[in-house]
């Protein structure tokens, strides 16, 4: 399966969305639901009009969306930012600045962070 990584960025109205593997594919949207759904449909587009000239298209995909922190936590605002530093091991006022964009994380940090979202999503799936 061939992963798309879709770069997400904030605009003065909303988002837009890109990827550098199929260049021309974009979308613009005022909330996070309606950009992923434009998007979704812009590829498909992009990927009839391949099959229309005779291109190769990947038959099994995957949107990877990639946000920075500030971002994410602007989509998903239901995060407590102190809680969340609580449990993943961080500094919640080091976590602060990042959501607001005040600094940016290493790589290492960005993988620390992004690693205890996971594990607290997979916490929530196996609630019952």
């Amino acid at each position: 399966m061939e992963k798309i990584k879709v770069i997400v960025e904030k605009t003065g109205t909303g988002y837009s969305a890109y990827n550098n593997s199929y260049p021309g594919v974009v979308s613009a949207a005022r909330s996070w639901d309606e950009l992923k759904r434009q998007y979704d449909e812009a590829i498909e587009l992009h990927f009839e009009g391949m099959a229309e000239e005779g291109e190769n298209i990947p038959e099994n995909y995957k949107l990877e969306f990639v946000l920075d922190l500030e971002q994410f936590f602007d989509f998903y605002d239901i995060f407590n930012v102190s809680a969340l530093a609580g449990r993943i091991g961080m500094n919640p006022t080091q976590l602060h600045q990042y959501k607001d964009g005040h600094k940016q994380p290493s790589e290492k940090t960005s993988l620390k962070i992004l690693n205890g979202i996971h594990t607290l999503a997979e916490d929530l799936l196996s609630v019952r």
